[in-house]
């Protein structure tokens, strides 16, 4: 029992690592009250998703195998809350 839930505090922290490193949200609920509170929210945020894609100027190869960017996102629509990450950092040796 005490394996099992060790495993499950390792795997909620990997789950919000990996929330953090992306900008996203990781969402677990207590219990069957929250998990129906939490429904539209969760689906609000899958709505509003939106990938974007990146080429650059300079290949990745020709910078030694490591480039940093600075990307701004940005939107037309009145009233939109942008979340992006501001910044791209490739270390092709890893």
């Amino acid at each position: 029992m005490r394996a099992r839930k060790a495993d499950l505090e390792s795997s909620e922290k990997q789950l919000d690592a990996l929330a953090e490193s992306t900008n996203g949200t990781s969402v677990i609920p207590e219990s069957l009250e929250e998990m129906v509170e939490k429904t539209a929210l969760v689906a609000k945020m899958i709505d509003a998703n939106y990938v974007v894609t990146y080429t650059p100027k300079i290949p990745i190869a020709e910078t030694g195998g490591r480039a940093e960017r600075n990307i701004e996102v940005t939107s037309k629509r009145p009233g939109l809350l942008v979340q992006a990450r501001r910044k791209l950092i490739v270390n092709a040796g890893n």
